[in-house]
Formats: structure tokens, C-alpha cells, sequence
């Protein structure tokens, strides 16, 4: 017989594992490197780029939970103290850089990291979003996954993939009875 915590462990594992096919199939674009002309504010540093992808790699191979970890903190290390405003050209590599964080930091298990990742995101990059390649909404499928108390409409209102959906909802139920 599974428990209300079971039931929570498996439906949790499986809705990283449907995140993370998403982000896994966007690749990252190395800007060009900075000229001293270039007066619009800090970029990305390329290293830091290359590093987080060749990391991103590796890690999908793995399944430890310490990899995940490591990549989510350097992921967020590239994009600390830099300030995105709307037409910086490495917007959208940032935005990616911080979702990579909360989805890895969700595999590795450190909800509370992935949870200030996700404000961390909405504050950064307000009004703003990532589509995956089926058109759901990343905010969306971020929020249905570390806030397990929205109701039952909160969720139905969500731009999440139908599977994830099916999956939260069987578990709801699940943990109803």
C-alpha cells in the first residue's frame, strides 16, 4: 500500500524527469566575446558558457544527485550579478541558465534552492517566460511541481504538459485516500 509520501516521491520524480526532457533539448548559444565598444552592460562570460554546457552533458548521462547539484550552482553562478534588462543580448541564455538551476536543483532534491531559483527567475526576468518545445509555459510546470498545495483549478489553469498534469492530479488522488 502506498502512502500519502510515496505517492508524493514518485509523482515527484517523474514530473523532473518530464521537466528536464524539455529543457535538455534547448542548446545554449555562446555570444560573441565582449569588445571594449560594447557599452550596453556585463555579458555572460563565454567560459562560464562552455562549462555549463559541457557540465549539462555530462550530468544527463549521470543520475547523481551531487552532479545536479553541481550543475545548478554553476549555472547560477554564470548569471549572478548581472543585471538582464530587456534587449541584453544574453536575456534568453540567462533565463535558460536559470531555469537549468531549478530543474537541476530539483533533481538533486534541494526543493527549497530550486523554490528561491524559480522567485529568483520571476523577479529577474518579470512578465517574462521559457516555452519548451511543446508550447507549456516553464513558470507554469516549475510552479506545479514545488508548490504541491495549489487547488485543484490553480492547477487545471497551468500551461503544463497533459502528462505532468495526469501524473499531479493521480497523485492528488492518491493522496486523498
Amino acid at each position: 500500500m502506498f502512502t500519502k509520501h510515496h505517492v508524493k516521491q514518485i509523482t515527484f520524480v517523474l514530473a523532473c524527469f518530464a521537466i528536464a526532457s524539455g529543457c535538455s533539448s534547448t542548446t545554449a548559444q555562446i555570444p560573441a566575446k565582449v569588445d571594449n565598444a560594447y557599452a550596453i552592460g556585463q555579458r555572460i562570460d563565454t567560459n562560464c558558457i562552455t562549462q555549463v554546457t559541457e557540465r549539462e552533458q555530462a550530468v544527463q548521462a549521470s543520475n547523481s544527485p551531487a552532479q545536479f547539484m553541481a550543475l545548478a550552482n554553476q549555472a547560477t553562478r554564470c548569471i549572478e550579478n548581472i543585471r538582464f534588462f530587456p534587449s541584453h543580448p544574453d536575456k534568453q541564455l540567462a533565463m535558460r541558465f536559470n531555469a537549468l538551476a531549478v530543474v537541476n536543483f530539483v533533481k538533486s532534491g534541494d526543493i527549497t534552492a530550486a523554490k528561491d531559483s524559480l522567485a529568483q527567475f520571476k523577479r529577474r526576468f518579470a512578465q517574462q517566460d521559457l516555452v519548451f518545445d511543446d508550447y507549456t509555459s516553464f513558470i507554469d510546470t516549475a510552479t506545479a511541481l514545488l508548490e504541491p498545495d495549489l487547488s485543484s483549478r490553480q492547477l487545471a489553469m497551468l500551461n503544463i504538459n497533459p502528462v505532468l498534469r495526469g501524473e499531479l492530479t493521480r497523485a492528488r488522488q492518491w493522496a486523498l485516500q
